[in-house]
């Protein structure tokens, strides 16, 4: 026979986020989450859904839009960026010429 009101342990982490009236909101803890299972800060692993949705937060890209980076210039956080701003350069070079036409 199985006991259905059996008594759970809740450690003390859990019992001040469900009870604490000072409780995180929602952002911060998804944030808290995506950095505590980001393992290596200077790779973006795509494969995992944290390290994405951290790297995806931090630089203001979509997943997707990480997703291509990642092909495009490697999976380090560095080339990543370097990508981004050359990219962004090249577009704000293309938009200046375009408006001058």
């Amino acid at each position: 026979m199985t006991q259905l009101n059996k008594p759970r342990l809740v450690s003390e982490r859990q019992t001040t986020a469900v009870f604490s009236s000072d409780a995180p909101s929602a952002a911060e803890r998804r944030s808290t989450v995506a950095a505590q299972d980001v393992c290596d800060t200077a790779r973006v692993d795509i494969e995992n859904w944290h390290s994405r949705r951290y790297w995806s937060e931090r630089l203001g890209l979509s997943e997707t839009q990480l997703a291509r980076a990642v092909r495009a210039a490697g999976a380090a956080v560095v080339q990543i960026e370097r990508y981004l701003a050359e990219r962004r350069a090249r577009r704000a070079q293309r938009r200046r010429e375009s408006t001058r036409s």
